[in-house]
């Protein structure tokens, strides 16, 4: 099973607290009724009113909200693999995700920026392959290569400053593990886009890049924050070094300079939280894509349910519509006229 939007698994627990005031609203009803019970004027404070009938409903509107909670949670049985064939680059994203990352100097922090802009990016994709680095002191390969971008923006969603418990900041480290995951394809249109704060000076991280470009990978690098920089937001307080004065994170772009001019691609910085993602897209990596090179995968692509449980909620509503209309029809007198209707069968 895969569940396709689980940020939304919360709502169970919302409807966890409806089922409670359900139970609590039926018992409110049933001793209002009670304490009509000996009153001469028990139909005219209760009229049209049916406690089994008010049950049925409260009970009709809990598996409705459970059945549209779940269409939008979308939980996914069984899948095919299809082939897929497309003109298209491959692209891998490696994401410094070191705490330096939580500054706050572009909004709402530099990683959640990041995260904002790639996903905005992976849906413009046109039928090109992508894999997911995250990096810190050491780097990690979330996912290879694929044209599955549900997966990519999963993982993604997932990402944050925990994700890498060896803290510091590794360029050279996320460089190696790319040009590892581009070892065993054959199309020459390879691009890295590696995003960071540049918070680095390990002179080994050029070479790593000369060595990428003699494998026909271009990395684009994009220097996320500024020059004047801000504190690092960690934990609800403001982080602080061994004397005790509040950490300041500044933009060190040079070695991303670096990097881009090494691979003959581009460096962009985004101190506004603008990275220009599309215009590298389309204008750079693109731009110069021979149009028969034709890449193929398998695409595991799982098989949607939500319009059953859609269909199911609308079911239910219209039971729900059709019982409002006060038809008089009372769920005992259901019960008994069938229990009458067998004791004649006895007879």
């Amino acid at each position: 099973m895969n569940i396709k939007n689980p940020q939304i698994l919360f709502l169970y627990l919302i409807l966890i607290l409806v089922l409670f005031a359900f139970i609590y609203l039926y018992k409110k009803r049933k001793q209002l009724v009670s304490s009509f019970k000996n009153s001469n004027n028990l139909k005219t404070f209760l009229k049209g009113f049916s406690l089994e009938k008010f049950f049925f409903r409260l009970v009709i509107w809990f598996l409705i909200l459970f059945f549209m909670i779940t269409a939008l949670v979308s939980p996914r049985f069984g899948y095919e693999w299809k082939e897929v064939n497309s003109v298209g680059a491959n692209i891998i994203f490696a994401i410094d995700v070191s705490k330096s990352m939580l500054a706050t100097d572009i909004g709402p922090n530099r990683l959640a920026r990041a995260k904002i802009e790639i996903a905005k990016l992976i849906d413009k994709f046109q039928g090109d392959r992508s894999g997911l680095i995250i990096f810190a002191r050491d780097a990690y390969l979330l996912t290879p290569l694929t044209h599955d971008y549900g997966i990519i923006k999963e993982w993604l969603e997932r990402t944050d400053t925990d994700s890498v418990s060896n803290q510091g900041t590794s360029i050279k480290s996320a460089i190696a593990l790319a040009r590892e995951s581009f070892a065993a394809i054959k199309s020459e249109e390879k691009a890295l886009i590696l995003i960071s704060d540049g918070e680095e000076h390990d002179e080994e991280t050029i070479a790593e890049a000369k060595l990428a470009l003699s494998e026909g990978i271009k990395i684009f690098t994009i220097g996320v924050g500024t020059e004047k920089g801000s504190p690092i937001q960690l934990q609800g307080s403001l982080l602080k070094d061994n004397n005790n004065q509040v950490v300041i994170s500044k933009l060190q772009d040079t070695l991303l300079k670096e990097i881009a001019l090494a691979t003959e691609a581009k460096y962009t910085r985004s101190a506004t939280g603008d990275f220009h993602l599309d215009q590298l897209y389309f204008e750079s990596i693109r731009k110069d894509i021979n149009p028969e090179k034709l890449q193929s995968g398998m695409l595991k692509k799982w098989k949607e349910t939500f319009q059953i449980f859609s269909l199911i909620a609308f079911v239910l509503l219209l039971i729900d519509t059709l019982m409002s209309l006060n038809l008089n029809i009372s769920f005992k007198s259901l019960f008994r006229r069938k229990s009458i209707y067998e004791k004649g069968l006895k007879k």
